[in-house]
């Protein structure tokens, strides 16, 4: 039952988030993106997908154990109940209500969030975690490879400190299991990413990465009900918009930069009224804005590539 309860749980390309490829990207000032940033961003947003879908399949764990003990007590004195199994459970999807960020991870990953996931991939909550210390192990080694090639850039030791102590904080909480620690601190990973990509490129692609962190930041401080974290994400999301638009001024890049806008100002509309509902409809439209920004920038540095 648990692998049917995990049916929206795309499976992540090597390459779903706008702005990469699959091989290493060849920027105009003639360097090459370490394939580890774009590597640790998809392995930070597989582990925030599990780790967002864990609570609830663990209650239906729970839920599915206590019929099942009930079934067993009620052999005795109804026929036929020896032939039940958890199989006659009804199929039942993950809903909107239940999940925090699964709809934003979504549109971010939009070529993963057609797939779906096998019904056996994952037969527990147990294997979920399994999976997600095995990908921040994974985390670690592709950090190994890309420090070295970012300080030959000339990173700040104490930006490369900052990261490895917030790899070390989610290498802590999953090993602890907790679900919402879990996705916070591999949200955390992904604005020093904006950072080392900025050492590769001239271009305001590094900008649209901060902007989705903060997009998941401020759904994430909504769920805690910490609408004051939510509305600071929203003040910087306004200033990194801003940033974005100057670049963007073509008259299809002025279009979706309207759409951004606008949707920003329906996501702060939600925080405004804490409504986590409507924070996260929102949330999840801005993200696809984004996505569209970004996708049109890279095809715009395609067109003056050629």
């Amino acid at each position: 039952i648990v692998g049917l309860l995990i049916l929206s749980l795309a499976f992540l390309p090597r390459c779903a988030v706008p702005g990469c490829e699959e091989e290493e990207v060849q920027e105009d000032m003639g360097e090459e993106i370490p394939v580890e940033i774009q590597d640790i961003e998809m392995a930070a947003l597989q582990i925030m997908q599990l780790a967002d879908l864990i609570p609830v399949v663990m209650e239906r764990e729970e839920e599915n154990n206590q019929d099942k003990e009930e079934d067993e007590e009620d052999q005795d004195d109804e026929e036929g109940d020896e032939n039940e199994t958890q199989d006659d459970v009804p199929e039942e999807t993950i809903t909107f209500e239940e999940a925090l960020l699964r709809d934003v991870l979504a549109r971010e990953m939009e070529e993963g969030a057609g797939s779906e996931v096998d019904d056996d991939q994952y037969d527990s909550s147990t294997e979920m975690w399994d999976e997600i210390k095995t990908t921040v192990v994974d985390i670690h080694e592709q950090w190994s490879d890309l420090e070295p090639q970012i300080m030959e850039r000339g990173v700040p030791q104490d930006t490369i400190a900052s990261f490895e102590e917030v790899l070390d904080t989610l290498t802590e909480s999953s090993t602890d299991e907790n679900s919402r620690a879990t996705m916070t601190d591999a949200n955390q990973l992904t604005p020093y990413l904006a950072d080392f990509l900025a050492l590769y490129t001239e271009n305001s692609m590094p900008t649209t990465y901060r902007l989705r962190h903060h997009t998941r930041s401020a759904v994430l401080a909504a769920g805690a009900d910490d609408y004051e974290e939510a509305t600071d994400d929203i003040e910087k999301m306004r200033k990194l918009s801003e940033e974005l638009g100057e670049e963007m001024q073509g008259e299809d890049e002025e279009e979706i930069m309207e759409h951004l806008y606008l949707s920003l100002d329906d996501m702060q509309r939600g925080v405004g009224k804490e409504d986590l509902e409507l924070v996260k409809i929102n949330a999840a439209i801005l993200m696809g804005n984004i996505v569209e920004a970004a996708e049109e920038m890279k095809e715009q540095e395609d067109e003056e590539a050629q």
